[in-house]
């Protein structure tokens, strides 16, 4: 399984368990947050990344997280389009960013 796969993985963990409404053009930085501490916690348990690069899980998540963020400014249509498994534009414009956060963060 490679990086790219396992942090994808380990997005979509984070961003199905948050639950919290977004506002108008921005996501609520509770909602921020919550995404941060999942997404981190679900890289960091994933077997599939080096403990050696864990500590990187950090900068992969933000950089997801901004980009969904970008893409979907309401957390809450993005977070059911990911609950509900849809392939809607925003999940896969979202997926599309894995790639170059995980050239960022892990290069």
């Amino acid at each position: 399984m490679t990086y790219r796969t396992v942090l994808a993985a380990a997005f979509v963990a984070g961003i199905t368990a948050l639950t919290a409404t977004a506002s108008f053009a921005q996501w609520a930085q509770s909602e921020r947050e919550e995404f941060a501490r999942d997404c981190v916690q679900s890289c960091r348990a994933n077997d599939k990344v080096p403990s050696d690069r864990k500590g990187q899980c950090v900068d992969y998540c933000a950089c997801v997280g901004d980009a969904a963020e970008r893409t979907e400014p309401n957390y809450k249509v993005l977070n059911d389009d990911f609950l509900q498994q849809r392939d809607t534009p925003r999940v896969r414009a979202v997926k599309n960013s894995v790639p170059a956060c995980n050239q960022k963060a892990f290069r």
